[in-house]
This record gives C-alpha cells, sequence and structure tokens, in this order.
C-alpha cells in the first residue's frame, strides 16, 4: 500500500514538473485564498476577452504578472503590469492572496515583490478578471476592495474612469513602458487637471509636455480632428467624488483602446482582424506645433507657416536675432502699451482697448479659475468681452459652448488649426486696430487698382484681337498677286468695311442660285435675290468663272462702292471669295434694275406718266453724281459700270 502511494505521488509530480515545463496553462476562474495562481497557470474573464498570468516581454527572461488580451493571435497585447518595476527573475513567482486579505505576488523565496495593500479580510477575499479587463479584489458582501482600473500601466480602456478622486487625493496616471522590452515606468506620465474646464497633461518630469486644451462638453479643444471621433462616446463625469474622464465603444470587437508610449505619445489603437495588427487611428502629439509652448508666451504656431511661429497681434519678438535662428522659446512682447495702463494725465482722448480675433485656435494655457469669481461664465460674447475689457489684467477671452473664458496675464501654448478649435480674442491696443483697419483699406486699394489693370489690359487685347482678325479677314479678299490688288485692300483705301460671307450661307440664302431668284445678267456674270436666316433680302452678284475680265471689274466694285456712300445708290454689304467663286453681296432693291422697267416685257402697260416719274427719278440719279463734291465722297471719275442695268 505504502509502495502505491509513493509511486502515485511520483507520477503526480513528474506530470506537475512537466506542465510547468511546457508552459501549459491552467485557466481558473477565480483566484481566493485557497486557490492560486502559479507561472504556468492563468485566469481569463467570462467570455475569454483577457488573460491574467505571467508573461516575459520580448527579449526579457524577467517575469511579471500582467493582464492582456486573450483572443488576439499575434501576439500578447497587455495592458496592465502589477510588478512592473520588480520583475521576477525566475518562474518561481506566485499570484495569490495572503492571510490579510491582499492579492499579491511572491517570488521563489515567497517574498513579496508587490500587492494591492489595502486593509481586508482574509476569509472572504476574492480576485475575478472581469470581460472588461478590469481585475477585482472583493471582500464581505462583494464590495471592491481594490480593481486595476483605479492602477492602470500605459493603458486607458473602454469603461475606464480616469480622472482624480478630490475626497481622497488618488489621481490615476498613464505611465509608459520604458521601451519594449522592460514594462518599467517610463519618463513620461499623462494626468488629468481637474480645472475649471478639466484637460489632459502630458508630464516629462516636472515639465509640460503636451496638452489637451481644455473641454468643452464633446471634445478636447486642443486636439484638432477630435470632433471626427467624439461618436465613440467620450464623457467626462464631474461629480462629488471627483473629476473622470470615461469612453465607451459601440464596436467592442475593434479590442479599442488609449496607450501612452516611450516617446510620450498618446495614441487611439484599433485591432485589424483582417490583416492581423493593431491600427493607430490618430495620437499626440504630432507635429512641432504640439509640443507645449513651442512659440514662448504671446506667440501661436502654424504648422502649415514657414516660419511655424508668429508673434499675436499687438505683440513682437522679444529677441529678432534668436527668433531669426528659429529659437522662439522668448516669445513675444507687447509693441504699444494699452489704455487701461497708461496714466491718461494730460487729459488727451485716449481711445478704448479692442480686441483682435483669431479663428480655429488652441487657446492658452493657464485659463481663469471658476473658484476666482462665481460670475466667471459670461451670458454670451459681448458680456464674455465687456468683463474682459473691465479687468485690465485680462489679456484675452473665448466664448464656447462652456460658456465664458478669460486669461491673464502670459499667453502661452496658442495653436492654429487648420479645422476645429475655438476663436480666441486677443487684447489689443486701439492703435492697433486701426493699423489693421488702415492695411484693409489698402488692401482694397490694390486690388481694386489690379482689377482695373486687368480689365483695361482685356480690353485692349480684345480690340487688337478684333483689329487682327479683321485685318486676317481682309487679306483674304487678295485677288491676286500684284501689288494693286494688295493696295486695294489697305486700311487706308477703304472707308467702310465689308463682311466676309460664306459661299455656304449664300447658296443656302439663294437656294443654290435657283434660276427663278435671278434679277439679272451682265457681262461679268448674274445677279441672285438672297434671303438671310436673319430673314434680311440681299442680291448677290456672282462673277462669271468664265469671264475674262472678272476679276478687274471685281476689284474696281469693292474699291469704287466701298468708298462711295449716298441716298441714291445701293450699299455694298460685303463680299465673298472662295476658290474660283467671287460674289459682291448689296441691299436687295425690289423694283429690280432701270431696264426692267424701260425694256421689260411690262412696259407697254405703263402709261406715260409712269415713265415720266420714272425718267425723271433716274435723272435726278444722274444729277446725284454729279461732280462738284458735295453729294458723295468719290474724288476720283469712275463711269465705267455705271449703266442702266444697275439696280436702283
Amino acid at each position: 500500500m505504502y509502495s502505491m502511494r509513493t509511486s502515485f505521488s511520483v507520477i503526480l509530480f513528474v506530470i506537475s514538473l512537466f506542465f510547468h515545463r511546457s508552459g501549459f496553462c491552467f485557466a481558473l476562474e477565480s483566484i481566493s485564498s485557497n486557490k492560486l495562481i502559479r507561472d504556468s497557470d492563468s485566469i481569463t474573464s467570462l467570455n475569454k476577452t483577457f488573460r491574467l498570468g505571467f508573461f516575459s516581454p520580448a527579449d526579457s527572461s524577467n517575469r511579471y504578472v500582467g493582464i492582456w488580451y486573450n483572443s488576439l493571435p499575434r501576439g500578447k497585447r497587455v495592458v496592465w503590469v502589477a510588478n512592473r518595476d520588480n520583475p521576477l527573475t525566475d518562474s518561481l513567482g506566485i499570484l495569490r492572496i495572503i492571510d490579510d486579505g491582499n492579492l499579491v505576488v511572491l517570488d521563489g523565496k515567497q517574498n513579496i515583490v508587490w500587492s494591492t495593500n489595502v486593509s481586508a479580510n482574509a476569509n472572504s477575499s476574492r480576485a475575478e478578471l472581469l470581460e472588461s479587463g478590469n481585475l477585482v479584489l472583493t471582500g464581505t458582501s462583494a464590495n471592491t476592495l481594490w480593481q486595476s482600473f483605479d492602477h492602470p500601466t500605459d493603458t486607458f480602456l473602454p469603461n475606464m474612469r480616469f480622472g482624480v478622486n478630490i475626497n481622497t487625493g488618488m489621481k490615476q496616471e498613464l505611465i509608459p513602458w520604458k521601451n519594449d522590452s522592460d514594462p518599467s515606468q517610463g519618463r513620461f506620465r499623462l494626468e488629468l487637471e481637474p480645472l475649471n474646464i478639466a484637460q489632459l497633461v502630458i508630464w516629462e518630469g516636472s515639465l509640460c509636455h503636451w496638452r489637451s486644451g481644455p473641454w468643452d462638453g464633446t471634445v478636447f479643444i486642443g486636439v484638432e480632428g477630435m470632433y471626427a471621433d467624439a461618436s465613440n462616446g467620450f464623457g467626462l463625469d464631474r461629480n462629488e467624488e471627483g473629476v473622470y474622464l470615461t469612453v465607451s465603444y459601440s464596436n467592442k470587437t475593434l479590442h479599442p483602446r488609449y496607450a501612452l508610449n516611450s516617446l510620450g505619445q498618446i495614441s487611439e489603437n484599433f485591432y485589424n482582424e483582417t490583416e492581423n495588427r493593431w491600427d493607430q487611428s490618430w495620437f499626440m502629439p504630432k507635429t512641432e506645433c504640439d509640443f507645449y509652448g513651442k512659440c514662448g508666451c504671446f506667440g501661436f504656431c502654424n504648422i502649415l507657416s514657414k516660419p511655424i511661429c508668429s508673434c499675436l497681434k499687438g505683440y513682437e519678438p522679444s529677441s529678432s536675432e534668436e527668433w531669426n535662428k528659429g529659437n522662439w522659446s522668448g516669445g513675444c512682447v507687447k509693441r504699444k502699451p494699452l489704455q487701461c495702463e497708461q496714466n491718461n494725465s494730460s487729459g488727451d482722448e485716449v481711445k478704448e482697448d479692442g480686441f483682435f480675433k483669431y479663428e480655429r485656435m488652441k487657446v492658452p494655457d493657464h485659463m481663469v479659475n471658476l473658484v476666482r469669481g462665481k460670475d466667471f461664465f459670461g451670458t454670451d460674447l459681448e458680456d464674455c468681452k465687456q468683463r474682459c475689457l473691465r479687468n485690465c489684467s485680462c489679456s484675452a477671452y473665448s466664448y464656447g459652448p462652456k460658456g465664458c473664458m478669460w486669461w491673464d496675464g502670459n499667453l502661452i501654448d496658442v495653436q492654429r488649426f487648420s479645422m476645429d478649435g475655438a476663436d480666441l480674442y486677443i487684447r489689443v491696443a486701439h492703435s492697433e486696430l486701426d493699423e489693421k483697419k488702415n492695411m484693409v483699406h489698402a488692401y482694397i486699394i490694390i486690388v481694386v487698382i489690379g482689377l482695373s489693370v486687368i480689365a483695361f489690359s482685356m480690353y485692349i487685347l480684345r480690340r487688337w484681337a478684333m483689329k487682327k482678325k479683321r485685318m486676317a479677314q481682309r487679306r483674304v479678299l487678295v485677288l491676286g498677286k500684284n501689288d494693286s490688288t494688295k493696295e486695294l485692300l489697305d486700311t487706308d483705301k477703304l472707308d467702310s468695311e465689308p463682311s466676309i460671307f460664306k459661299y455656304e450661307k449664300l447658296a443656302v440664302s439663294t437656294n443654290n442660285f435657283d434660276p427663278a431668284n435671278k434679277l439679272g445678267e451682265g457681262g461679268f456674270g448674274s445677279v441672285y435675290m438672297g434671303k438671310l436666316p436673319s430673314g434680311k433680302e440681299i442680291a448677290v452678284k456672282r462673277l462669271s468663272k468664265s469671264s475674262g475680265q472678272g476679276t478687274q471689274e471685281f476689284k474696281n466694285e469693292v474699291l469704287i462702292i466701298s468708298k462711295l456712300q449716298h441716298r441714291n445708290l445701293v450699299r455694298l454689304l460685303g463680299c465673298c471669295i472662295e476658290g474660283e467663286e467671287k460674289m459682291l453681296i448689296y441691299e436687295y432693291m425690289p423694283n429690280k434694275s432701270l431696264d426692267a422697267f424701260l425694256f421689260g416685257v411690262l412696259h407697254t402697260t405703263y402709261m406715260w406718266h409712269h415713265l415720266y416719274r420714272t425718267s425723271w427719278c433716274h435723272m435726278s440719279s444722274s444729277n446725284g453724281l454729279s461732280l462738284d463734291g458735295t453729294s458723295y465722297k468719290v474724288k476720283a471719275n469712275y463711269y465705267k459700270d455705271i449703266l442702266s442695268s444697275l439696280p436702283h
């Protein structure tokens, strides 16, 4: 019997040793006074989202007790570490509840390397890992004695409260790992400042590294682009207990988390199940302008400007030499004293100070605290302005969802965004605003003069282009290669400018030169009646292609009739030259030509008094061509083409 018991004990020892060496994990539901976790054991949350146990970071043999995502296939993403500053050097560590009811981590020599350090009852203490990732130590009646959410490492999880307990003074902090292989405390820490309007601050030792700007009820207005992420459920809870920031996500499958890394950057992370990796949606600080006080007092930073630092309105660099070197830490100083700062003993009228407005701004640090006056919050923008104006120490104000914010003294850590932010009003001497008005007037004058010059230039160019186009059209009229033909079309040869007609347009208007539209015929061509699309009737003289004198006759008519202007003569409207086609376009006279009346088939039906009136009319026409120079503008004598067949 003794031999069998001994053999059974040896078998159990070998099995336990095998499981211990192979790293096999027993998943327990909870830890109690009679249930402990050895290096090879662990406990999981109800739905197995998180696991608590021992682990070693990458490239390290040290052992730590921590909580990590259990369901993610690629490596461990640790969200909390118990003994971060006291690692175990072997695998003999134990996590258990000791006699005083505290949860502790023991090394192989049973020394305590970490403890919850609370007053508890050993008989009732119990530790359980919740589905939220929170490790909770409960006592009698299941009351919470201690929880890991109150003591975060570097990660802020959904449903976690992060802030300050005003009653106990306990302030939660996110402190990053020193590096990827060492979870001990790094040199940065993230805190929530419980001011009148709370803000997040990252510290590097005693120096401010970055701040979020004040909470406006939805987002931190100093975090550009945070409004796009507001749907995730950020909230700030201020009550008698303290001030706490919370965040909740509707889609928990993304495993969202906020973490502070060893470079002092706070980031929002989601797990990408498709790619099996962690994706970063945003992080701060991101640019040079995000670092605290980059441009010094009374300076502001704009990452889109070169240089990125500028002085606020009414201020100038404290050291131009350092400023030009890119050392902006010295900030800016006031150019002109404020009206409220001057001792006006002379009785001269001094105009009241004013405010210069900046849009999309990260407002300055050190906002006036609510405890300094119960009437801190203004009723509207104008009331906020007047409150600042009545206080000479007020250097700027802003009005937003939380009401009136104003600042006295130095303005530090001001930044201009391309989106989001708030309107910031900087107090300046009235003369600074006069300069602004003068600059606006100067800009207006410059713009008006510039537009006038552009308009005038466009007008001149248009006139030049039109003139060039007309000259090009005239060059189309060249009929031969001799110089006399070119001289005919020079500007100083033509008093009026005949239009250029397309052959197709004339063919359509005359029904393709239908004989039914023919008005007459001469030695050099035929005359047709046409009708333009506008409804205007025209007479088209089409020179015969076979006429030996057609070209010279065409030249004569263009020269003479273009210059000749008389009330008794038809007016030349234009011409057409395309290939061998040469045509002249005249005003249409409905009574045809003189020979149609004198020699046509209808002349026998006319009474003598009609013929008499017609003859008298044409005598007047002949008289109209007298050479006294009073009724026409042609100085030369042209009679060759004045025939009875001319239309009248």
